[in-house]
């Protein structure tokens, strides 16, 4: 196991540092994390849409959340 770590160590931690240093990657990175709590309220959100629980369904209806057809 130790070898495979040294291997590692030696072979890819130096190509990982140069591509975490290119100004794009880093950029596409820190708008990505700064919208994951944006995109994790919408899934939620969209979870909670499609439970076909009925007193939840009412509700919805109820307070024209949703639109039903």
């Amino acid at each position: 196991m130790n070898k495979f770590i040294q291997f590692m160590e030696e072979k890819f931690i130096p190509v990982a540092n140069k591509i975490s240093r290119i100004k794009a990657l880093q950029a596409v990175s820190g708008g990505s994390m700064s919208l994951l709590g944006v995109i994790m309220v919408g899934a939620i959100f969209s979870v909670l849409t499609s439970i076909t629980w009925a007193p939840l369904s009412e509700f919805l209806k109820g307070n024209t959340l949703i639109d039903y057809h």
